[in-house]
């Protein structure tokens, strides 16, 4: 499964899964043309739906990932 996401300053991304969830953590490939293509194996997080908001698609929900990117930055990627 792969997610594609934008650095702060406009870079993009391919972010892979290809592990399934075991002990909490799993592992993906983070990909970019300027830094090339970087594994990682980190623990998995899973946010419930808990607000009226959520229900109403203002928030994601779901199992995720805080990826750290190869330019210094940390984001929050959903697994699905």
């Amino acid at each position: 499964m792969k997610k594609y996401i934008t650095g702060k300053n406009g870079i993009k991304f391919d972010v892979e899964f290809f592990e399934n969830i075991e002990d909490g953590k799993t592992g993906y490939y983070i990909h970019s043309d300027r830094y090339g293509c970087e594994y990682h194996k980190t623990k998995v997080y899973f946010r419930p739906e808990k607000t009226w908001n959520d229900h109403m698609g203002n928030t994601d929900c779901g199992y995720y990932v805080i990826a750290p990117l190869p330019t210094g930055e940390k984001v929050r990627v959903y697994m699905f």
